[in-house]
């Protein structure tokens, strides 16, 4: 097994810059999960945070959901690694918007994964 790509320390700070993303009324509806195993990283909606008065459909949660992966890909960029996406959610967990991090087994369709190389 490989050593993973980012410790807990780095995680936090990746998130830390991630969280500076636009969100409607700044809510910040997202929440970053970092599995220390594979060095990857699970961003699911925060239901909790959203807004459903000002955005029942949801858009805006999935605009500053976005906008928080952004910044988490620019971050990991600028700390030397290359991300790269798969665009698939998975239909059983609904909240999960995209895990990423390193690729440790063949493709699965039912997951979004961004590679850091």
């Amino acid at each position: 097994m490989t050593a993973p790509v980012f410790d807990v320390k780095d995680a936090a700070m990746l998130c830390r810059d991630a969280a500076s993303a636009p969100s409607l009324h700044n809510a910040q509806p997202w929440r970053f999960r970092f599995l220390r195993e594979s060095g990857t990283f699970e961003l699911y909606a925060d239901r909790l945070l959203a807004v459903p008065l000002a955005d029942p459909d949801d858009r805006a949660l999935h605009l500053g959901c976005g906008a928080a992966l952004f910044n988490l890909r620019v971050a990991i960029a600028h700390r030397g690694r290359h991300p790269r996406a798969d665009l698939l959610p998975d239909p059983s967990r609904p909240n999960l918007l995209r895990p990423y991090g390193r690729r440790t087994g063949p493709h699965r369709s039912t997951g979004w994964t961004l590679e850091i190389v």
